[in-house]
């Protein structure tokens, strides 16, 4: 009479299905299950022992979580109770605790999830079943959701059931629970965004097999150690922020914040910048909480719509262009409206002009990718050339849009596109050097594309 859930979900979609039978075996959770398991209990020990050196009969001992005025580099003076107990800041305890399990799930998810992801759909081409699973009735959809859900849902189980630990860590440290709730769908939001990166990678680099994998987990673990030491250290330049902007790690800030323990107390973001004083456009929108959850969660949106664009396109028809020539033109206007935002800060000078050099040299590399992405192959662009004389009024049209045309004409576009929006921005928001140096250098940029 009950049916089994995951059969219930083949009805929905088959794909995700086949993914989660395979996966979720018994004896798979079972492992899935001791391996949270005991990372909490191993974790709770480390934290649990930081007081076992704590000298119950002398005053001199020192800790991180003491309570006393005077500190050292041992931490804080003891200082004991009328009961003759030493007193423990327990807010930072608890949010050092929430602080170690959200930077562990961050890895753990985007670092694990894409590297299964990619060697799971390697194994797929290997065996031969990606082209079988084509001719099938499922969908592109529905093909990318199932790898996305059931791919990694192994790892879904061990940090799901690390949440109540998680969670009671948070309200410990006086997070509201809306703000952890918040983390935790910036956190998904960001699993789907690396997920169909990885996927659309993979896809690309699929007939390399092993190194096709390695290199897509390579590339992420790299993004990760950087963007989030970058978060963790407040460096006062910050020309990345496009880049930190794609790190769910980025909202620990105001999680921080939130506990109402002082900088100096913690001792996370201790810097002279924080990056809740970030700009874009001139507008503190990263001061507030929300502000920046939103943010952040939009721009996710925006490139995973991108995405999924690519993945539909090369799941029909694995010959044809990575990207058409009109998604190229959204990856352009996007990607320069939401990073030159953050280009002027209220740092030093040198610093905005660093700021503005990042911003073309990482412009001129996604030229350079959609380059790659929007050209035809040579077979494709012979038979264009031949035939194409055939239809000499909708020629330029062709050359614009066209999937088979060459890209020459599109790329032009692009370049007409970014130059006639960044023009206006430079020349109101930039100081006299920087605009000059910014307009010059973007004009030799393009032209040489």
């Amino acid at each position: 009479m009950f049916r089994n859930p995951i059969e219930a979900i083949g009805d929905y979609n088959p794909q995700l299905f086949r993914e989660l039978k395979g996966k979720l075996t018994k004896g798979k959770v079972i492992l899935a299950v001791s391996l949270s398991l005991v990372a909490q209990v191993l974790l709770g020990w480390i934290f649990t022992s930081q007081f076992d050196y704590l000298d119950q009969t002398h005053s001199s001992s020192y800790s991180r979580y003491c309570t006393g005025t005077v500190s050292t580099d041992d931490g804080f003076e003891c200082i004991k109770t009328f009961l003759g107990q030493v007193d423990i800041r327990w807010e930072l305890w608890w949010f050092d605790l929430f602080f170690s399990l959200s930077i562990a799930s961050v890895f753990i998810l985007l670092l694990g999830g894409t590297y299964l992801l990619a060697m799971d759909l390697i194994q797929e081409d290997k065996k031969g079943t990606l082209d079988f699973i084509r001719l099938s009735p499922i969908t592109a959809k529905d093909f990318f959701i199932g790898k996305i859900i059931g791919v990694p849902s192994l790892l879904y189980l061990i940090i799901g059931l690390t949440l109540p630990l998680h969670f009671w860590a948070g309200l410990q440290s006086h997070i509201s629970p809306d703000l952890i709730l918040a983390f935790y769908l910036l956190l998904g939001t960001s699993c789907v965004f690396f997920y169909s990166m990885s996927l659309l990678f993979a896809f690309i680099t699929r007939r390399f097999y092993l190194p096709s994998a390695l290199a897509t987990s390579s590339i992420v673990a790299i993004f990760l150690v950087v963007t989030t030491f970058s978060i963790l250290l407040d460096s006062e330049i910050y020309p990345h922020l496009g880049l930190i902007m794609l790190n769910p790690g980025v909202f620990l800030t105001h999680l921080a914040k939130a506990t109402l323990i002082s900088a100096q107390t913690s001792g996370y973001f201790t810097g002279d910048y924080n990056l809740t004083d970030t700009l874009w456009y001139g507008q503190a929108i990263w001061s507030d909480a929300w502000g920046m959850i939103v943010t952040v969660f939009l721009n996710y949106v925006w490139w995973i719509y991108i995405a999924f664009q690519g993945l539909k396109r090369i799941y029909h028809s694995p010959t044809a262009t990575l990207f058409s020539k009109l998604d190229s033109y959204r990856i352009s206007v996007g990607f320069v409206v939401i990073w030159l935002g953050f280009v002027k800060q209220n740092n030093p000078t040198n610093s905005n002009l660093i700021n503005l050099f990042f911003f073309q040299f990482c412009l001129g590399v996604l030229f350079f990718i959609l380059i790659g992405s929007i050209s035809p192959h040579r077979q494709t662009l012979l038979d264009w050339s031949r035939y194409s004389h055939h239809n000499y009024k909708s020629l330029l049209r062709d050359l614009v849009v066209g999937e088979k045309s060459p890209s020459i004409v599109a790329m032009m576009v692009n370049s007409l596109l970014v130059f006639s929006y960044l023009v206006i921005p430079f020349y109101m928001v930039f100081y006299s050097e920087d605009r000059l140096s910014g307009i010059l250098g973007l004009i030799c940029q393009l032209t040489t594309l």
